[in-house]
């Protein structure tokens, strides 16, 4: 199952990425708030737990898009999925708009304009 670190008061706690509760009720994996790393180490420890048990490999992370921050890479990477990936006309034009400093909204707007 994907988990992900969540923001509470206090600190982080992991949890089912869809927000929903876990097969023994819980909504999080641990009762008392941890430290982000902390966080971060208990999702990979569970996700590593979870692939020896299920025999399921884990995710591979896309390196980023040169230029491009991470997290707007992800972002992208996932709207791409509606245009027929990255090669297609709409995301070149999005990644280059991108690398030009534009937003992901302003971006996009062009991109649709040129499509």
């Amino acid at each position: 199952m994907p988990y992900s670190v969540k923001k509470v008061s206090g600190g982080y706690k992991v949890g089912l990425a869809t927000g929903g509760k876990m097969s023994d009720g819980k909504k999080n994996l641990s009762k008392k708030p941890l430290s982000k790393g902390q966080a971060e180490k208990q999702k990979k420890a569970v996700e590593i737990s979870e692939k020896k048990a299920t025999g399921k490999s884990l995710p591979k992370k896309q390196p980023a898009i040169s230029g491009l921050s991470p997290s707007t890479s992800a972002k992208l990477r996932e709207h791409a999925k509606n245009h027929s990936g990255m090669t297609s006309k709409h995301m070149k034009n999005m990644v280059k708009f991108m690398r030009a400093g534009d937003s992901f909204a302003k971006a996009h707007g062009k991109a649709k304009k040129l499509d």
